[in-house]
């Protein structure tokens, strides 16, 4: 069987923030209209099926919490209302900003409608080192519940996501506080 475990699912403009969204773009999409825009960013599901058909199994979709950075904030309802509609071949993850409140009431929330993960946890992108004490929480409640944390480590992009918020150094404090965290880490 073979499993995409990093699918990312959005619509233009619905989560996107676009004032935010056009302060991350090249000076060359500055003056863009809607219509340009939407055919880049607008990611519905049904292109990923028609092109993994025959070649991926399953696919996880994951989510992106980045409001103030890239201006993407894909709902973790639109995430299960996706995966809901193709349960033969789609699961879905939680996606919270960990430092936010509510956080951990999301993610109980979600995994029991069905979120079989965390993520994707984007730290550059959500501007919060991994190893911030607000998110230990988070990392407790997916260890009690015996999901993975799926981490976006290493450098973030598109600008303006700070760097210093993807310090692999903050995932060697998670793993060592959490001994029993499952954690998958992308982008290194």
């Amino acid at each position: 069987m073979i499993v995409d475990y990093h699918v990312h699912v959005f619509r233009y403009p619905d989560h996107f923030v676009r004032d935010v969204m056009l302060r991350s773009q090249p000076a060359r999409r500055k003056n863009w209209s809607d219509e340009q825009f939407k055919q880049i960013w607008d990611n519905p599901i049904e292109n990923y099926l028609k092109e993994a058909d025959g070649v991926i199994d399953k696919a996880i979709l994951v989510g992106i919490k980045a409001p103030n950075t890239w201006g993407i904030n894909t709902t973790n309802d639109y995430l299960r209302t996706v995966a809901s509609q193709y349960q033969d071949k789609l699961e879905w993850c939680c996606c919270v900003i960990p430092t936010e409140e509510g956080a951990v009431e999301e993610v109980e929330r979600c995994v029991k409608l069905g979120a079989i993960a965390l993520g994707e946890m984007t730290p550059a992108h959500s501007e919060y080192y991994a190893n911030d004490r607000r998110c230990y929480p988070v990392w407790e409640m997916c260890q009690e519940l015996g999901v993975p944390v799926i981490i976006h480590a290493g450098i973030g992009q598109p600008a303006p996501a700070p760097m210093k918020y993807g310090d692999l150094n903050a995932i060697d404090d998670i793993a060592i506080d959490f001994p029993d965290l499952k954690m998958v880490i992308c982008h290194m």
